[in-house]
């Protein structure tokens, strides 16, 4: 069964940022895709450039203007969405940076959420002072099962989703792979300097998980000193780089016979050993 998807490499905030991402989510649709991949805090200027915080850029879990603008474009422009803000827990009225986590959505084409992920691992460096502004999570990801379109005829992907930093420690993808991912979705917001070494462990995770893995860089934007640039790409699940592109929009299309081909054929026939891995609930 094929499946296409809208790499959306792009940033929405400021003004007219709703009406922007609605546009783009409706030419996602238009191209048949059924789930659009958005960048790493795509609803946010890149705060990390700096060291203070500031509850501005955070929301209430469950009740945010960002996830809120999610799921308004998501049922509008009738597709899925995939996408993140800062949060902090729901009945508090501002956000303190111990309590401020970095939460990302699959939200369905009815703009309900059907999984959400929280970022586990921080960088703490120039351009990227992102433990200044949330902390580590510490939550298990858990793959969740997406149909295109809500088809009860269609088998269902099973999809996993890591942000940014996670993808570089190999727990969180392998523990995604014993659940019998098909399909890794990778916001990030990475330099241009660093590309080539994040595309090789965008294959590598491809292959030792026999799963695509999409990674969905954050662009250069021309706000102040962003540090973001490079490609998105896409790894085939025997680690093939299918696409690298900068462009706004692009839409791909994934055939879970590559998958299951690759799950029969070495690594992806391999055991997991399970006592090295969190236990699953």
């Amino acid at each position: 069964m094929a499946m296409k998807v809208a790499i959306v490499h792009d940033a929405f905030f400021g003004e007219g940022a709703e009406s922007a991402l609605l546009g783009r989510l409706k030419d996602a649709k238009a191209k048949g895709a059924s789930i659009a991949v958005l960048s790493e805090l795509p609803l946010n200027a890149w705060m990390a450039v700096n060291q203070e915080f500031d509850a501005a850029n955070a929301e209430e879990q469950g009740n945010g203007p960002r996830l809120r603008c999610l799921q308004r474009c998501a049922k509008t422009a009738e597709i899925a969405v995939v996408g993140g803000a800062i949060t902090w827990p729901e009945g508090l009225d501002t956000g303190v940076l111990e309590l401020c986590e970095s939460a990302c959505w699959l939200i369905d084409e009815k703009g309900e959420i059907q999984t959400q992920y929280k970022k586990n691992h921080l960088p703490q460096e120039e351009g990227y002072w992102e433990a200044s502004h949330y902390s580590a999570s510490g939550n298990l990801p858990e793959v969740v099962k997406f149909t295109p379109g809500g088809s009860v005829d269609e088998r269902a992907w099973t999809i996993g989703i890591l942000l940014c930093s996670d993808i570089m420690r190999p727990a969180g993808a392998a523990y995604l792979a014993s659940q019998g991912m098909h399909l890794l979705l990778h916001p990030r917001a990475t330099p241009l300097s660093s590309y080539e070494r994040w595309k090789k462990i965008i294959s590598a995770t491809a292959i030792t998980s026999s799963a695509y893995v999409l990674s969905v860089n954050r662009p250069s934007t021309g706000q102040h000193d962003t540090p973001c640039g490079g490609s998105s790409v896409l790894a085939s699940p025997t680690g093939d780089v299918l696409c690298e592109t900068t462009d706004p929009l692009t839409v791909v299309s994934l055939n879970m016979k590559d998958v299951d081909d690759a799950k029969q054929q070495y690594p992806g026939y391999l055991r997991y050993a399970t006592q090295l891995l969190p236990a699953q609930s």
